[in-house]
């Protein structure tokens, strides 16, 4: 009775394996032959264009709600030092870090955003710390974010939008 009892407990477990995996082993072996699986791209029905970034510049919507409202001195942040609007404070002598052999050398340099920028839309304004900045060569533009603000500069260094 035992070794009956013994035998079902381990034939049925085996046959159920067997009944799960044969339809699988046998799809996996037909997905294998057929090349016409894979994925399945479906080009976008409409794309929108939006309108240039120079026509949005003038599109004020809360203008008239700040009218009352006073505008708020920037406050400094404690515990940092603020550079001047001319540039950042020079590092004291001796402290510089001589570059390094390997480094390419520079094909032109400007001052992106930050203290002292002023661009097509007026001059910009530190409003929080750390910025977080970040930037994007195209063939023709250099696009640089830090926080909520943006410019897009030409490749000379000129302020084109910002």
């Amino acid at each position: 009775m035992k070794r009956t009892l013994a035998a079902i407990c381990v034939l049925i477990p085996t046959v159920a394996l067997l009944v799960v995996a044969a339809p699988a082993a046998t799809a996996q072996a037909a997905g294998a032959a057929d090349p016409t699986t894979g994925p399945t791209v479906i080009p976008s029905m409409h794309n929108d264009v939006s309108r240039p970034l120079t026509a949005l510049v003038g599109d004020d919507k809360n203008k008239d709600k700040d009218k009352d409202k006073k505008e708020k001195p920037h406050r400094a942040i404690p515990g940092h030092d603020h550079p001047t609007p001319n540039g950042p404070k020079s590092a004291e002598p001796g402290n510089t870090v001589p570059a390094s052999a390997s480094a390419p050398a520079l094909i032109s340099s400007f001052e992106g955003v930050g203290w002292g920028f002023t661009g097509p839309q007026g001059t910009f304004a530190v409003s929080s710390a750390p910025p977080d900045t970040n930037g994007a060569v195209g063939p023709n533009h250099y696009v640089q974010t830090v926080n909520a603000s943006f410019a897009v500069f030409n490749k000379s260094g000129s302020p084109i939008l910002g």
